[in-house]
């Protein structure tokens, strides 16, 4: 009898074990609220806007101790669609009811999280941050920012490998993207910061 309660016990401590993120950790979903509308003006005049939809601080459903034996990932999660007909990359990156996921966030256990950023076709997946934290003036409509991330896409050659497509995004902690580039060159600047 007292080997079952023991057993059910530390299964009980096993399946509990959930890891909160640490308002450092939420720097990348912060700058976003639903609602939030992020309008973009290209290099060639044109406009493109998404909507932010959803944000949700939530826990996977799956056992710990089945999965991976000790934590139950802490995820937070924007979502967004795209509000404009301008057609600014050639892939389908929405789903059916319009929304896509714009950035996850994963925290498998204390001190070890994974952002992914899912941007208008552009994929970037980090560890802890979006990497370097970069110092050099970057002008963005009448801002100047020296505290900003350049992020580059998860796999480097399969972009090399393809024609077109996000090459780059800038994103600040404050504001969260500030501009991105195509490989055409096509620059993309946010205009209500």
């Amino acid at each position: 009898m007292k080997k079952i309660i023991l057993i059910m016990m530390i299964n009980l401590i096993i399946i509990s074990c959930k890891s909160n993120f640490l308002e450092s950790e939420l720097e990348a979903y912060n700058p976003y609220k639903v609602g939030d509308t992020l309008i973009f003006k290209s290099s060639k005049n044109n406009i493109d806007s998404f909507l932010i939809t959803n944000k949700e601080i939530f826990w996977t459903s799956w056992t710990p101790i089945e999965r991976d034996g000790w934590y139950n990932p802490t995820n937070a999660v924007i979502k967004y669609k795209k509000i404009n007909n301008y057609e600014s990359w050639k892939r389908k990156v929405f789903l059916e009811n319009g929304e896509s996921e714009f950035l996850h966030i994963w925290k498998h256990s204390p001190g070890n999280i994974r952002i992914m950023l899912l941007f208008n076709g552009f994929l970037s997946e980090n560890i802890n941050n979006f990497g370097e934290l970069q110092t050099i003036e970057l002008n963005v409509g009448k801002l100047i920012l020296t505290d900003y991330f350049e992020i580059l896409p998860y796999c480097d050659e399969c972009q090399r490998r393809r024609s077109d497509g996000i090459i780059k995004v800038y994103w600040s902690k404050k504001y969260g993207i500030l501009k991105y580039v195509f490989k055409s060159g096509e620059v993309w600047e946010r205009t209500n910061l």
